[in-house]
């Protein structure tokens, strides 16, 4: 799983740093394609599912 940090341009920084923007920008496509999915109809209870968290679970993280 490391061997895809090699890719990377920027690794100066350290690995962990590397991964921790790698951990943003997936947590704000997250956020995205959850309100891609909501403004669509899906709810909160199928958010959770695709997520296979509990619907209370997915409002907590990406609720208003």
């Amino acid at each position: 799983m490391l061997s895809a940090l090699d890719e990377l341009d920027d690794l100066h920084d350290g690995a962990c740093a590397a991964v921790d923007r790698i951990g943003r920008e997936i947590d704000g496509l997250m956020r995205s394609a959850v309100g891609f999915d909501r403004a669509r109809g899906a709810t909160w209870d199928d958010i959770g599912a695709r997520l296979h968290v509990s619907k209370q679970a997915a409002w907590e993280r990406f609720g208003p």
